[in-house]
């Protein structure tokens, strides 16, 4: 690769379930823990036995009562390292929370003395479902789930 063309990565961020930690997901995935389970309650609009049937690909129904997801019990109205008002986090949608509290942890992990802003950049992925604030909005405004 050209030294023009180079990319360095100079920090990096993530949370996973049961992992909201980057040390934590590398310990999970060499102990090979499995991190699904049923979803926590209030997750789904209705209960994984409502839904669920073992046949692949049926409309409407899912062919496992288990799923990762990420753990609610962390509080993010707070976002460490970041000087936001809680009650404006509050508002946002847990999608745009999750990823401030990411960008943030990796900010924070940038080990560079001096970054050339103008030269750097930054790639957002997301392997999530629907952000779940969208269905309530869906219930609310067409009353019916998605």
């Amino acid at each position: 690769m050209l030294p023009e063309k180079s990319v360095a990565i100079v920090g990096v961020g993530g949370m996973f379930p049961n992992s909201p930690t980057l040390d934590r997901f590398w310990d999970n995935i060499v102990a090979n823990v499995n991190t699904s389970r049923q979803p926590p309650k209030g997750r789904w609009l209705l209960s994984a036995e409502d839904v669920f049937d073992p046949q692949v690909g049926l409309a409407d129904k899912v062919y496992s009562k288990k799923g990762c997801f990420l753990d609610d019990e962390i509080d993010t109205r707070l976002i460490p390292g970041l000087d936001i008002d809680a009650d404006f986090l509050d508002k946002l949608d847990p999608m745009f929370r999750l990823l401030l509290r990411v960008g943030e942890q990796t900010l924070s992990s940038v080990t560079a003395e001096k970054i050339d802003r103008s030269r750097a950049g930054i790639i957002i992925g997301n392997l999530a479902s629907r952000a779940r604030n969208l269905h309530s909005w869906q219930e609310t405004t067409l009353g019916a789930p998605l």
